[in-house]
């Protein structure tokens, strides 16, 4: 029963940890961004788009796959989990910055992308590990 109790723990903290990795990705590719976009300046709302949904499939999937590669065990249900955890924290971040954001088909998109990164770094991580 204690090692139960002690597999629960690791999960959640690498849960945690891949959340993290999946937040720090994207916060990096986020400011190296919009300083291009600052200094080239130009760029199409659609680019715009399109970035974010690759830099937020690309950090999901990390992060996914580091906590299945620490727990080694249901990647799948973790991975989803961090994707999870992750949109809420950057749809939580979107409205402290933008207050009157709304909720909305791109966000659906981003939920959508997000879990499927999630589902895939999870299965890849758990088989990385035997």
């Amino acid at each position: 029963m204690k090692r139960d109790k002690n597999v629960k723990n690791n999960s959640f903290t690498a849960v945690l940890w891949g959340i993290f990795t999946a937040m720090v990705i994207s916060i990096t590719v986020f400011v190296i961004t919009a300083g291009i976009m600052t200094f080239a300046g130009g760029f199409e709302e659609k680019t715009v788009f399109i970035t974010v949904y690759i830099t937020c499939l690309a950090a999901v999937l990390a992060g996914s796959f580091e906590t299945a590669v620490k727990t080694g065990e249901r990647g799948l249900i973790n991975g989803i989990m961090v994707a999870f955890c992750y949109v809420i924290f950057m749809v939580m971040i979107g409205y402290i910055i933008l207050p009157d954001h709304t909720l909305g088909l791109k966000t659906l998109i981003t939920l959508a992308m997000s879990v499927a990164g999630g589902a895939a770094g999870g299965i890849l991580g758990v088989n990385m590990k035997k």
